[in-house]
């Protein structure tokens, strides 16, 4: 049942949905004094199920989106929050205009606002696409970061669930990397919409400790070290990044629990081949100075 609106007179909620707002707590005594004042109720004592509803807060009080800044286009992109949220110290203003619900005009777009809006909608579909493909990564290398992420409400996340859908039906998961139909399949597919001087790269290689444990999800188990059959302690994140561009990516992600050294150089000149096949320029290889790190790229 939706909340109603504490506001005399307001119908917020009853003829039309829309946004409210929790009274700010005990502990915010002068904030939450300036809120019952403004209500002007007398001996009026708000409960925790009582709301104030959008329509008594300043539009600029209201945050509908959240910003964040693109290191990759250098740009900055707002993400539509999934509930709104009022600004520090907001306080409610009481009129009897605001207890009305707003009057709504209709004007006729002009074919380049149309056109405008047109490309807003696939440049948000193109966003939501690779958000969707970066956020199966992140999760499987931290599912408690991804969940932090999700619940901080400040960027839209997919549940979990539809992340298992979407690498079930696309073979998007980085499991199916490992597989040699599978390997780099993604950086291939992404090799296609890059610009020539973004195709020069290097290839970052950094070790990620894991918690070492089997777990099964979209009918399959996950977990397990590429090279044997006990859980991965650790897996090996290889990503190449532009000498030209702010452009980086994640090329193969690889679950492992002990490695040699000759072992991880095979991977790497796999990965290296695998992306000059590609089409991709690998000028060098970067590593931390990880004894096998060092050994394995002794045998270059």
């Amino acid at each position: 049942m939706p909340f109603k609106c504490a506001v005399f007179g307001c119908k917020g909620n009853n003829e039309e949905k829309v946004s409210v707002f929790r009274f700010p707590k005990k502990e915010e005594k002068e904030l939450l004094a300036k809120w019952i004042h403004r209500l002007s109720r007398q001996n009026f004592v708000p409960t925790s199920s009582f709301r104030v509803c959008e329509r008594h807060f300043r539009k600029e009080d209201v945050l509908y989106e959240a910003e964040f800044f693109d290191e990759k286009s250098g740009r900055i992109l707002k993400s539509a929050l999934a509930y709104p949220r009022l600004k520090e110290g907001a306080v409610p203003e009481w009129s009897p205009s605001s207890c009305l619900p707003p009057t709504t005009s209709f004007e006729r777009q002009s074919p380049e606002s149309k056109r405008l809006k047109l490309e807003a909608l696939n440049v948000e579909k193109a966003l939501r696409a690779s958000n969707e493909t970066q956020a199966d990564l992140l999760k499987s290398v931290s599912p408690h970061c991804y969940k932090f992420l999700r619940n901080a409400q400040y960027f839209i996340l997919p549940h979990p669930g539809t992340l298992r859908r979407i690498c079930s039906d696309f073979s998007l998961n980085p499991g199916d990397e490992l597989i040699d139909e599978g390997f780099l399949t993604y950086i291939k597919q992404k090799f296609s919409s890059l610009k020539e001087e973004e195709k020069i790269v290097t290839l970052m290689i950094d070790e990620i400790h894991l918690n070492s444990n089997f777990d099964y999800v979209g009918g399959k188990v996950t977990g397990m070290a590429y090279n044997e059959s006990n859980a991965a302690s650790s897996a090996y994140v290889f990503m190449i990044r532009s000498l030209l561009s702010p452009y980086k990516d994640v090329a193969h992600i690889l679950p492992v629990g002990t490695l040699s050294a000759k072992t991880f150089f095979a991977i790497i000149k796999k990965v290296v081949v695998g992306l000059e096949t590609i089409g991709y320029i690998v000028i060098a290889v970067v590593t931390d100075n990880n004894a096998i790190n060092g050994k394995a790229m002794s045998f270059f």
